[in-house]
């Protein structure tokens, strides 16, 4: 089970970092049209899980279970004040301190740091979608990749898809065919530089 969430957690940060760059557009939910924060959150998951979240920051922030900043984990949803209302923005958490979020018009999706001085001043709250999720980015760069099988001829019955094991793959192996190449770079591992996450959007 551990393995499967993880590889869905994955998943989630791949598919989000292949956004980087994409423009900000109010009621834009994909890459041809741009996209608002909600947008951006519901094309990844509806894309990556199948699961179809409400466009709307504050709806999203009543799916899954609540949890705590210091046990925030790839794939879960970060929430902040930016517009006097609660839950008025929305990102994915990717790790080591960071979310990919679309921040406002004029600007493009990118990564930014949960500790610099605007968006910790402006964290709400964050829930969790895929309960049991480990770091995929950790675990990917520390170890190897499982060698791929066909997979065999079964007499029997198909094995649920909600119990079926999942291998965890490192991250460069699910890079997205449109994804530039500083993002693939990101996916095969390399960390991105602090420098510049910090300013505010």
């Amino acid at each position: 089970m551990v393995r499967q969430v993880s590889s869905r957690a994955s998943a989630l940060v791949v598919n989000a970092l292949s956004f980087l760059g994409e423009p900000y557009r109010y009621g834009g939910d994909r890459a041809s049209k741009g996209f608002d924060c909600s947008g951006l959150v519901r094309r990844v998951y509806k894309e990556t899980l199948g699961l179809v979240l409400p466009h709307n920051a504050a709806a999203q922030s009543r799916e899954g279970e609540k949890v705590a900043k210091n046990q925030l984990r790839p794939g879960d949803l970060v929430f902040f004040n930016t517009l006097r209302r609660a839950f008025s923005h929305v990102g994915i958490y990717i790790g080591d301190g960071r979310f990919v979020h679309a921040p406002r018009p004029g600007q493009s999706v990118r990564i930014s740091d949960l500790d610099s001085p605007y968006w910790k001043r402006r964290f709400d709250g964050a829930r969790r979608l895929i309960i049991g999720a480990v770091d995929p980015l950790r675990s990917a760069q520390a170890a190897p990749a499982e060698p791929r099988q066909a997979p065999a001829a079964s007499a029997g019955p198909a094995v649920p898809d909600q119990v079926r094991p999942v291998a965890v793959l490192p991250v460069s192996d699910a890079v997205p065919a449109r994804a530039s190449a500083s993002t693939t770079a990101l996916m095969a591992g390399a960390l991105l530089p602090r420098s510049g996450a910090n300013a505010a959007p």
